[in-house]
């Protein structure tokens, strides 16, 4: 009788050992960010790097969000894990991963207009319109010109930047470059010919992965680590920004 309750109890531990190993991560994002982000097939650079460094048996369900939601989706419990983020976001009780991918943001301005930006302090009599959450992660001197710039916006939609700039609604916009020359070839409701100033005034800004857990954030690195030594991660860039 022993015996029988014995092997009961080791095929119990054994079940609840797999449900365990194969627990569904729910990964908060933001709505589509191409080409880092792309909600339509669930795909694009983020996306295929963290399945790449997850465990190959990993079940991921990605949840979708607005990007302004996203942090909070981590701290109540919504989802697991969240990207793109960094310290800057200030989520308690988070345990960030290591880097995962680089955003190198730009200032884009019309030529025809002929404003010059060497720096932060030449944006704070613009209309500028920048990402959402733009203040937290480029840098006090940053967060300090869009207080005190009455023209100054965050928009959640990328896209609408592109349009505002061409439409002449905005002097200047601030995105990643990838970002912006994905949003450019793919506008067709506004003329996007007109020549174009890049002012790349930012350093690259480094995002990561704030999970919940230590474990889950620990294998991650390793994956990550395995990812761009194996090469796979280069290919990954690559396919995105040719």
């Amino acid at each position: 009788m022993k015996l029988v309750k014995l092997g009961l109890a080791v095929l119990v531990a054994m079940g609840m050992a797999h449900n365990a190993s194969a627990q569904e991560l729910r990964l908060g994002l933001g709505l589509s960010l191409p080409p880092y982000i792309i909600q339509e097939g669930d795909t694009g650079i983020e996306v295929e790097v963290i399945r790449g460094a997850l465990p190959a048996d990993a079940k991921i369900k990605l949840v979708y969000l607005p990007f302004a939601r996203v942090k909070v989706s981590l701290s109540n419990g919504s989802t697991d894990a969240i990207t793109p983020v960094n310290e800057a976001a200030g989520i308690q009780d988070a345990v960030y991963s290591d880097s995962h991918i680089t955003y190198q943001n730009v200032a884009v301005s019309l030529k025809s207009k002929g404003i010059k930006v060497g720096s932060i302090a030449d944006l704070g009599k613009l209309r500028i319109v920048a990402f959402q959450d733009a203040t937290l992660y480029l840098g006090k001197d940053y967060a300090a010109m869009a207080k005190g710039n009455p023209n100054y916006a965050e928009f959640p939609s990328q896209e609408n930047q592109v349009k505002m700039l061409f439409s002449e609604r905005a002097d200047v916009i601030v995105m990643d470059i990838h970002i912006y020359k994905y949003f450019k070839s793919k506008i067709k409701d506004v003329d996007v010919s007109k020549e174009v100033t890049i002012a790349e005034i930012f350093p690259a800004t480094e995002y990561k992965v704030a999970f919940k857990s230590k474990e889950a954030a620990a294998q991650f690195n390793a994956g990550l680590a395995k990812l761009k030594s194996s090469g796979k991660y280069a290919a990954i860039i690559k396919k995105y920004t040719k």
